[in-house]
């Protein structure tokens, strides 16, 4: 997979602080969602975590533009507060049935 397979969507985030920024999200077809590492916070040091993901590929880098996402529950890894892992995984599987039903639609309109 490559940034190329993803659909893309730009959507407003409430972070832990209270404030609100804009994040570009990748959906994949596989029913992945990925995002810009940095945007979490995650970095290199993070390395070591995410290479135990158990779900394959965790990363996507973007050879032309060196645009980098990570797979949004590998990010699960490299979140330390509990609580905040929770939270993103609530928002990661809100995210993702949101995408299917955009795709849904989607699809359905383009067969009529």
């Amino acid at each position: 997979m490559t940034t190329r397979d993803l659909d893309f969507h730009f959507t407003n985030v409430t972070c832990p602080n209270g404030d609100e920024m804009v994040v570009k999200l990748g959906f994949g077809s596989d029913g992945t969602m990925w995002i810009d590492p940095r945007e979490l916070g995650i970095g290199p040091q993070d390395a070591p975590k995410l290479s135990k993901f158990p779900g394959g590929l965790y990363l996507i880098i973007n050879s032309a533009t060196g645009e980098v996402m990570i797979n949004a529950h590998a990010a699960l890894l490299a979140i330390h507060d509990p609580g905040d892992r929770t939270r993103w995984l609530a928002y990661v599987e809100w995210m993702l049935t949101e995408h299917k039903k955009i795709r849904a639609k989607n699809e359905s309109a383009r067969n009529n």
